[in-house]
Order: C-alpha cells, then sequence, then structure tokens
C-alpha cells in the first residue's frame, strides 16, 4: 500500500509483475538467512495480499474457498485476508467499534510481520488506496465474504466456542455496516437476526 503514496498505479502493477522473482519465507517462523536476504523474503500471506491490492482478488478467493477450516483463523491466510478485504471494500466514512476492532486485527497480522519495525499510518494507507484503486465485482466479493462469515459462525456458534463469540459477533456486525455502504438497508439488523434465530 505504501507503494500507492509515491507511485501511479501502473508503476505498482508493474512492481506486481516482479512479484514471482522474490523467494518466500516461513509465515511465522523467523528466517536463519543473512538479514539482507530475510528482508527480501516474502510470505504467502504477504503475496496475496498484494495481489489484492493490485486486483488480483480472484486466486486470493480461489485460495481462501481451498482452506476449508474456519478455526483458528490468527494462523491462516484466511483472518487477514478476509478482513483486509472488507477494509478495502467499505465505503463509509464513519468509525464503528466493529470497524475499529478489525482494523486493530489486521494491524497486529501485519505487525507480527514488521519483525520490530515501527508500522506505518496503516488507515491512511487503506484510505490512500482507495483514492487510486477499486476492486471490481464488488458484489461477487461480497457475497464470498459473506458466505465465510456464514461458515465461520456456524463453527463458532454451532461448536459452543464461548470464548471466541465476540470475533464472529465483531466480524457480523462489520459485514452488515459494509453492506450497508453498497446499498443493502439494515444489512446489519437483518444478519443479526438471522443469527438470532438459528441459534
Amino acid at each position: 500500500m505504501a507503494l500507492y503514496l509515491v507511485c501511479e498505479k501502473e508503476e505498482v502493477e508493474e512492481i506486481y509483475n516482479q512479484l514471482n522473482k522474490i523467494p518466500s519465507k516461513n509465515e511465522y517462523s523467523r528466517s536463519f538467512t543473512s538479514e539482507e536476504l530475510s528482508r527480501n523474503e516474502i510470505s504467502n500471506t504477504e503475496r496475496e495480499l498484494i495481489k489484492l491490492l493490485v486486483g488480483d482478488w480472484k486466486s486470493v478467493i480461489l485460495k481462501c474457498k481451498k482452506d476449508k477450516n474456519y478455526l483458528g483463523w490468527s494462523t491462516s491466510m484466511k483472518d487477514i485476508c478476509v478482513y483486509f478485504t472488507l477494509l478495502l471494500l467499505d465505503q463509509n466514512d464513519l468509525d464503528s467499534k466493529a470497524k475499529a476492532r478489525i482494523y486493530n486485527s489486521v494491524k497486529h497480522q501485519i505487525a507480527a510481520r514488521y519483525d520490530g519495525e515501527t508500522l506505518p499510518d496503516f488507515e491512511s494507507l487503506v484510505n490512500n488506496w482507495k483514492e487510486k484503486k477499486t476492486l471490481d465485482e464488488q458484489k461477487n466479493i461480497l457475497e464470498f465474504i459473506e458466505d465465510e462469515v456464514d461458515a465461520r459462525l456456524e463453527v463458532l456458534i454451532g461448536g459452543g466456542y464461548r470464548n471466541s463469540y465476540y470475533k464472529g459477533a465483531e466480524l457480523l456486525v462489520y459485514l452488515g455496516q459494509v453492506l450497508e455502504s453498497y446499498g443493502d438497508k439494515n444489512a446489519t439488523a437483518r444478519l443479526v437476526e438471522k443469527y438470532k434465530k438459528i441459534h
């Protein structure tokens, strides 16, 4: 996202074309290679996020769909990709508690990959990205995310994981708010009522 501050989107897309030349690194453990090389490695999740930022969301969604694990999102690509996609799609100007929690979750995940470095102003980076680029076929993306949220909540609530209910609730409310920003009136109330009836 920082590249969108200093480059035109065409320049970013050209950089993206070089992505496959960057070596991969282990997702959650530090590399034992040299410091210079480790700074030029990229994790699979980071690779997918870059694809998302340049608009290649279909391959990201395809990879998420193949992952049928709806628990332990904090150690999978689903957590950051689903949350991050919602932030990119959100057209609301107003802040909310659910939105703030989703932002914090994504920032926490990204901070873990910065290895102690100072994080940039993440919210400003997201807003700048929105000014320069949008994801196409938003309806299809939102349908995918709603399916992911449904599956996530079914596992959390149906499986009795009470300590994680709040995670599902925050995600459900924020999804509703994003849907409302696309004209789906009362989406939040509709989604909440849906789960009240089921559970």
